[in-house]
C-alpha cells in the first residue's frame, strides 16, 4: 500500500491494491479450504399432540409451553364438539320444519281436492288428490329404501 496524505482521498488504484492485499492474506489456500454442507431437517409428528421431546422443547422456549399446547388442544376439541352440536341441531330443526311444511301442504291439497269434489270438479280433485298422494308415497318409499331424505343427483 502506498503512503497517503491525510487530506487527499485514496485513488482507485490504491483501493484496488489494498483489496488484493487483503484477499491474499485472508483467502485460504486450496488445500486448506473446507466444504460445508447444510442438510435441511424436518421435525414433525402425526396425531393431534407432539411427542414428549417436542413438549419439553416448548417448555424450554416459552414458559409453560407444554401446558399451553395442551390447553390449546383442549380448547380446539371443545370448539369442534360445540360446532358439531350446533350443526346437528340445525339439521334436526331443518328436518322438523320440512316435515311440518310438508304436512301443511298435503293437508291444504287434500282440503282443496275435497272442496273441488263438493263444487263439481271431480277431474281437478282427482289430479290434486292423486298428485299429492303419489308425491307422499314416493317420498316415503324413497326414504325407506335408502334411509336418506336428501335428494340424490344422477351423475
Amino acid at each position: 500500500m502506498s503512503e497517503m496524505d491525510d487530506d487527499q482521498p485514496p485513488t482507485p488504484k490504491e483501493i484496488s491494491d489494498t483489496r488484493s492485499e487483503a484477499q491474499e492474506t485472508t483467502s485460504p489456500r486450496p488445500a486448506e479450504r473446507t466444504s460445508e454442507h447444510q442438510v435441511p431437517q424436518f421435525f414433525g409428528w402425526k396425531g393431534p399432540l407432539p411427542p414428549p421431546q417436542a413438549l419439553a422443547a416448548f417448555d424450554d422456549v416459552v414458559e409453560n409451553g407444554a401446558e399451553r399446547v395442551f390447553k390449546q388442544f383442549e380448547n380446539e376439541g371443545n370448539h369442534r364438539r360445540k360446532m358439531e352440536r350446533l350443526h346437528l341441531t340445525a339439521q334436526v330443526q331443518d328436518l322438523r320444519l320440512g316435515k311440518m311444511l310438508a304436512f301443511v301442504f298435503v293437508m291444504s291439497m287434500i282440503g282443496t281436492a275435497i272442496y273441488a269434489i263438493s263444487s263439481g270438479y271431480p277431474t281437478l280433485a282427482g289430479i290434486l288428490g292423486g298428485g299429492v298422494l303419489t308425491s307422499v308415497v314416493w317420498a316415503f318409499v324413497r326414504i325407506a329404501s335408502d334411509g336418506n331424505p336428501e335428494v340424490k343427483q344422477d351423475t
